[in-house]
């Protein structure tokens, strides 16, 4: 491959470049605006995935299994989910009547339980069996409703059920007090054998059901099927939703939601024709030009998490595109093929994503932040978040040993409490909640919890800490747990 020296009538402003990125790395789900057909020509495929999902609702009917899809935050269960319930020939074929609740539309549990009573009544009409005594559809009906709605399910035989019953729960993680409110409802369906269930769930809202109450463990995520979502390929995803940059024809769904980007002539197929791609084909092979290295870093720094990555990748390839030939090239083999890539340093992340530099230039999201992991120190100038993963990772229980070892690096009890909240939380991330152990009557019960650290914790510890850039701007780390 020769390299790429780009002609500088071909450099747009950034902030038009922005808007595309902007755009184009938007959750899926929002930028299809829920098109069948548009979802379903960006989705990047998780075959083994979708093939496993495919045996179990095969033999739903007969078995009236529950299914369990789990993950981490940002690995794209929403979007499994919507791949699932738009696949017309999959519930064709296997005569499903799929039904969703989605809690993160309006975040309102009222609205999720009558859009589910409304959804349920339509079944039954189709079906040509319809429930003749629902309340109207209003609040204060929710519950007779759904009672009606139950017995209107176990009152006929299963050969008038000509199409099986299949609900989808999404981003009930979402949900906080009224959490088993909400799962209460949906319980006598989980229990039957005449509907199933499909619930995605981060490891947070599993240790929730399974502590709180042995009905809803048992058919929400103990005698289910399950399927864990892994990290996608970091650069085959990126590159997959830039995909409607290419798009040429007038039929294809995306057009009208894009399409001042194809009025006259396209400066962003001519930003990849830079690169010799000029088709869709092309596109799939194409990574962009991040190295692996970093690629790396955007993953391991996010615990994979897809909108995080789409948020670094935006301010990543704005800075690429605007500081292009001052940037470092190297070649990297991408499927046997060279391919140029552009260098990011250290020093260059930690100007993007922790200090500010770009706040004021037009283009930049800024909304990724490295965290200053030796923002809190002891008096004994010890980290305390770096100490606490790595005690963590030698104890993984919230034990006295761990406090002990912790209270010798000079880090009190208290502290230690607040900071692991912190870490575990939906922001953070970089502490994974595992299961709740025993708790004595006059023990705090969080003295008890297990944890793990996440990719994302351990990368702080096995690679940025010791960034030399990073030790400048944000000083040593102090003494480590093996130095004791």
């Amino acid at each position: 491959m020769q390299p790429i020296d780009p002609v500088n009538k071909f450099k747009e402003k950034l902030m038009t470049y922005s808007d595309f990125f902007s755009f184009s790395f938007q959750d899926l789900l929002k930028l299809s605006q829920k098109d069948k057909n548009l979802f379903l020509s960006l989705y990047y495929n998780r075959t083994a995935d979708f093939e496993k999902v495919n045996g179990m609702l095969k033999n739903i009917k007969n078995r009236g299994d529950n299914i369990l899809i789990t993950g981490d935050a940002g690995k794209g269960k929403s979007n499994f989910m919507y791949r699932i319930f738009f696949d017309e020939e999959l519930i064709e074929n296997y005569s499903l009547y799929p039904v969703i609740v989605d809690y993160g539309e309006t975040n309102k549990i009222n609205i999720c339980l009558t859009s589910f009573i409304e959804q349920v009544d339509k079944y039954f009409k189709e079906l040509g069996i319809p429930v003749n005594n629902l309340k109207s559809n209003t609040d204060e009906h929710i519950s007779q409703n759904f009672n009606i709605l139950q017995k209107h399910l176990v009152n006929h035989k299963n050969t008038e059920l000509k199409k099986y019953l299949l609900i989808f729960l999404d981003d009930l993680d979402y949900v906080e007090e009224e959490l088993f409110e909400l799962l209460e409802y949906f319980l006598p369906f989980a229990s039957s054998q005449r509907v199933s269930i499909v619930l995605s769930a981060r490891p947070p809202l599993l240790e929730a059901i399974r502590s709180y109450d042995g009905r809803f463990a048992t058919y929400f995520t103990r005698s289910v099927q399950r399927i864990k979502l892994d990290d996608l390929v970091t650069s085959k995803i990126l590159s997959r939703r830039l995909a409607p940059i290419l798009v040429e024809q007038v039929t294809h769904p995306i057009k009208h939601l894009i399409k001042k980007l194809f009025e006259g002539t396209s400066r962003y197929r001519k930003l990849l024709n830079l690169y010799g791609i000029e088709n869709l084909e092309q596109l799939e092979k194409f990574d962009l030009p991040f190295t692996h290295l970093y690629n790396n870093f955007m993953t391991s720094i996010t615990n994979g998490n897809i909108r995080e990555i789409f948020n670094i990748a935006h301010d990543s390839l704005i800075f690429i595109l605007d500081n292009y030939n001052e940037l470092q090239t190297t070649i990297e083999m991408v499927d046997n093929e060279p391919q140029e890539k552009k260098v990011i340093t250290q020093e260059q992340i930690l100007q993007l994503f922790s200090d500010g530099t770009f706040e004021t230039k037009k283009g930049y999201l800024q909304t990724y932040k490295i965290i200053n992991i030796n923002e809190h120190k002891s008096k004994m100038g010890n980290s305390l978040i770096y100490n606490i993963l790595e005690s963590i990772r030698k104890h993984q229980h919230l034990n006295e040993d761990l406090f002990d070892d912790l209270l010798k690096l000079g880090h009190s009890k208290e502290k230690v409490l607040r900071e692991v909240e912190i870490l575990s939380n939906k922001t953070q991330r970089m502490l994974l909640p595992k299961k709740i152990l025993p708790a004595k009557m006059e023990e705090k019960a969080s003295l008890y919890k297990s944890y793990e650290v996440s990719v994302k914790g351990n990368y702080y510890l096995s690679e940025i800490a010791d960034w030399p850039e990073y030790i400048k701007r944000f000083g040593n780390y102090g003494n480590k747990l093996s130095e004791l």
